[in-house]
């Protein structure tokens, strides 16, 4: 079969795949995966299974970093800094040095190297499985926000650690000094080139006119910010994540509430981005499935049931992890109190256990995975990339079916009060949001009165009387007025 028509062929199977999956109720990353194994065991003639490490990490990996942060909020990270953001960090850095040691008595002989890799590809987590599960509802937002702020923070020390690891295949692992030197400059130098880029793309668009036109820059930033990291030197993460963070911030004037983008634009960018993650996870699970079959037969010395408990003792350690710091986090006298439905704080044990089975195994792990070489920097051959490859798939599939399907059943256990919660803070967003348009509306245009409204917003977000899914879909019932009552559409 031609490659460009294979190629079509995956995008067909991934829409295929993921409505399967809707239609079953099963975990849509254990379908795709699945199709992905299926298409490697077809007696047909296909493309060669490899992947290429760099279109990975050149046309994959930066909108799927993009993607996940561009939509948060910076009140969300302000409020959720210590049991979001550097909970997130500490709890990244536990894992990947647990589970890098743990992989080096489970699998002797394993390059320590490979090791750290296998290390950080399991470090990241990702927070999207009680949406995929529909189960986000009964999680409160004290709990929701310490998600999104772990997910930034993962991105940022995950993608730059495994970078660092990943120049030294071949050789001996990265001195401490070295390793924290050049941390530094990525932090740094990284933050600086993701604030400028993140700015210059807001001049842009609010320069620019056509909505199809903004929707072009905004689709093109991930990739702009990638070139200039790798340019300069530094990391593509650090530069990806502060961009969108930059953009994020400045998509909406705090002062005033005017938005940098037109009601059109905001509106299609939203849903872009939002189709842009689930398509590029699903095709991921799809390599990483149909790449397996070629990798274990490579591994035929270890044998299938040594790497499928050595999965599974990694995956059992990395939930233990979390859900340590969890419960740890629970006891700090700074840690807000989560609602049970009956209005009375929720036990700490089951808070933790929620945390702890919530965050799975990111999609991102399987981009790194697909992206460790085959060769060493002098052209020999890297043999412990499958067994990294092999052991980050099973581990990420396995902790989506094994959290997937359990996560319901903990949750009805747990009776958190998340449902009540966001209930009260979309009425209340709604409202105030409405008051404010409905009340400029009388003397001026509707995107200003929509302006006005969106100021609203930002000052209930700002004391945290609402979360940033409280914010959006009030934002979008703005945008979706004001679009409908300039142009004279229908809402």
């Amino acid at each position: 079969m031609p490659e460009v028509q294979f190629v079509s062929g995956v995008i067909v199977a991934l829409g295929l795949l993921l409505a399967l999956a809707r239609l079953t109720g099963l975990p849509p990353s254990a379908v795709v995966f699945a199709g992905g194994l299926a298409s490697a065991l077809l007696p047909v003639s296909l493309p060669p299974l490899r992947t290429n490490p760099e279109v990975v990490l050149g046309l994959l990996l930066p909108p799927l970093l993009y993607a996940g942060v561009v939509a948060l909020s910076v009140d969300l990270l302000r409020h959720a800094l210590v049991r979001g953001v550097l909970a997130g960090a500490a709890l990244v850095i536990g894992i990947t040095l647990t589970v890098a040691l743990a992989a080096h008595v489970l699998l002797p002989g394993l390059d320590p190297v490979a090791c750290l890799l296998l290390g950080v590809c399991a470090a990241i987590g990702d927070t999207r499985l009680p949406q995929e599960t529909g189960q986000h509802r009964h999680l409160p937002r004290a709990l929701t926000d310490a998600f999104a702020g772990q997910a930034v923070s993962a991105r940022l020390i995950v993608v730059t650690l495994y970078m660092l690891a990943r120049s030294a295949v071949g050789g001996s692992p990265p001195e401490v000094g070295a390793a924290l030197l050049r941390l530094g400059i990525d932090v740094i130098g990284g933050g600086l080139l993701g604030l400028a880029v993140g700015l210059a793309v807001v001049a842009l668009r609010r320069r620019i006119g056509p909505a199809v036109v903004e929707v072009a820059i905004s689709i093109a930033t991930p990739f702009l910010a990638a070139v200039l990291a790798e340019a300069v030197g530094v990391s593509v993460a650090v530069v990806i994540v502060v961009a969108a963070l930059t953009i994020s911030t400045r998509s909406v004037d705090r002062q005033t509430g005017q938005a940098i983008s037109s009601p059109e634009a905001r509106l299609v960018a939203r849903h872009v981005w939002s189709e842009a993650e689930v398509m590029l996870s699903a095709a991921l699970y799809f390599l990483v499935g149909r790449s397996l079959p070629e990798a274990l037969a490579a591994l035929s010395h270890y044998g299938g049931l040594h790497l499928g408990l050595a999965a599974a003792a990694l995956l059992a350690l990395v939930l233990a992890l979390q859900f340590g710091l969890a419960l740890l986090a629970m006891m700090m006298p700074w840690t807000p109190r989560m609602p049970g439905e009956d209005g009375r704080p929720a036990g700490a044990l089951r808070v933790a256990a929620v945390a702890a089975l919530s965050a799975h195994r990111s999609a991102i792990a399987l981009a790194l995975a697909l992206a460790v070489p085959a060769t060493t920097a002098d052209g020999r051959p890297f043999p412990d990339r499958d067994l990294v490859l092999s052991l980050t798939g099973l581990l990420v599939v396995g902790s989506g079916l094994l959290q997937g399907t359990t996560l319901p059943a903990l949750l009805g256990w747990a009776r958190l009060g998340g449902a009540a919660e966001e209930v009260q803070e979309k009425d209340l967003a709604k409202s105030e949001a409405a008051a404010a348009q409905d009340q400029a509306r009388a003397v001026t245009d509707p995107e200003t009165a929509a302006a006005e409204g969106r100021q609203a917003l930002i000052r209930l977000r700002s004391r945290d009387a609402i979360g940033d899914a409280a914010l959006r879909e009030a934002d979008h019932a703005l945008t979706l007025r004001a679009h409908a009552e300039k142009t004279g559409e229908p809402t």
